[in-house]
């Protein structure tokens, strides 16, 4: 995430990725990355917990809502489609 981060604010500000003008402007790119966040959180210390909850509820509703269905679905009429038996 920071990486990516990093990467795109070197593209958008039009730095290098290394040599001495990185190494100059590392520490504000840093600071982009990390202070909003921050800020964030300290703001609201439960934004990240809902977060989390929105994010773990949309995760669950895919695993377990979505794809079995596509799976049944899948095996009935795929390209190999082979009668489902069960015994």
């Amino acid at each position: 995430f920071v990486y990516g981060l990093l990467d795109a604010l070197t593209d958008v500000l039009k730095l290098p990725r290394e040599g001495p003008t990185f190494e100059e402007w590392k520490a504000p790119l840093f600071a982009l990355v990390f202070l909003p966040p921050l800020a964030l959180a300290l703001l609201d210390p439960t934004i990240f917990y809902n977060a989390l909850d929105y994010g773990g509820a949309f995760g669950v509703s895919t695993l377990f809502l979505v794809l079995p269905p596509l799976m049944v679905w899948g095996q009935r009429y795929g390209d190999e489609a082979q009668p489902l038996a069960t015994k």
